[in-house]
Formats: structure tokens, sequence, C-alpha cells
């Protein structure tokens, strides 16, 4: 036996409404906060990404800063050659046959167009000496260097009219979050740290 129209149980058209309203209202919540963490956890994995890369470079030049001037022999005449706030070059006769010949023995380290470059010069081969860009990093936004003098804690005003008696270099590196891991990128990440050239103290 069928009940009458306006004795059955259901829902209203107007029940049915506010309902799929709430439940818009719900998934919009729920949509955007997901969006949210995901934007969180990406910032946070790319920053980790850009602090470890950074690290990495910041040892590798210091390693590298470490020997400027290495010349056992005293033929080599190697040294600091710039001294500048945002370049940092030098040479050093590192298979030690008294000059200064190896591509490796040449080295100036700058920033360019967010990269990190390595240039290094070959003098094996008869000049024109082209010197040859190495990309260290992607992302890097920039270098800059302070100099001091031995056991002095204020910068040298002029270092590069006086690179014989650097004796510690400040290393400071900017990276920046890339747009691959998060969109419009944009966080950025200062990492710093300092080196004693040990050579240079026998000049």
């Amino acid at each position: 036996m069928l009940l009458p129209a306006s004795s059955r149980k259901g829902f209203t058209l107007i029940e049915l409404l506010i309902s799929m309203a709430i439940t818009s209202i719900v998934m919009s919540g729920i949509i955007l906060s997901v969006s949210i963490q995901q934007k969180l956890h990406g910032k946070q994995s790319g920053l980790l990404e850009l602090q470890s890369n950074m690290r990495s470079c910041l040892d590798m030049i210091a390693l590298e800063i470490m020997m400027a001037g290495f010349d056992k022999k005293k033929t080599a005449n190697s040294g600091i050659e710039n001294a500048s706030a945002d370049i940092f070059s030098f040479t050093s006769d590192l298979n030690i046959n008294g000059f200064i010949d190896e591509p490796n023995e040449t080295v100036k380290f700058y920033v360019k167009n967010n990269k990190l470059i390595k240039a290094t010069t070959n003098k094996t081969k008869p000049p024109p000496y082209m010197p040859v860009n190495l990309t260290v990093s992607d992302n890097i936004t920039g270098i800059s260097f302070r100099y001091f003098e031995r056991d002095k804690t204020t910068p040298m005003a002029d270092p590069d009219s006086n690179r014989s008696i650097i004796r510690n270099v400040e290393i400071s590196i900017t990276g920046r979050i890339p747009d691959r891991i998060v969109y419009g990128g944009g966080r950025t990440k200062t990492l710093t740290t300092e080196v004693r050239i040990r050579n240079m103290a026998e000049f």
C-alpha cells in the first residue's frame, strides 16, 4: 500500500541544496589545507636541498682556496691574483714542477647568471690562454669575499692592492630555491665560512 505523497519520507530540494553547499565548503577547506601543506613541504624540502648544495660548494671552495700560493720550489711565483668583493682568483703549483701550467693551478671563483663558476686556465698549450668555465652549481645568486690580515678581526679596506698580506678569507654564498621545487621559488639562504690561506704565511 502506497503512502500519500505528503507522508513519504525523503529530502526536500532545499535540504539537498543545503547539504551540497555544506559538502562543497568542507571539501574546499580540505583541498586548501592539503595545498598549503604541500607548499610548506615543498619549501622545506627545497630549502634543505639548497642548504646541502650550498654547503658542498662552500667546502669545495674553501679546500681550493686553502692551497692558494702553494709553491714548494719557490719558483712558480704563485699567489693571489684577484681579491675583489665578488671575485677571487689565485695560483698554486700543485704538481710541484716549479711552474703554473696545469688547468687546476690557475683558479677563479665568481657568480654569473645565477651560476657558481670555477674558471681554470690551461697553460700547458701555447698562448693565447683561454679560461675554461665550469658550472659548479646552479641557483647560486651571489658570492662575496672579505679578506683579513693575520689575527685581524677587521676586514681589509683595499685587499686587492695588498694581496701578499691576506691570510684569511671569509666566503659567503647566497642561493635561491629553484622554481622546479616550489612554484615561484623566491626563498633565499646565505651560508658563510672562513678559510686560512696557510701557504701565504710563507711570504
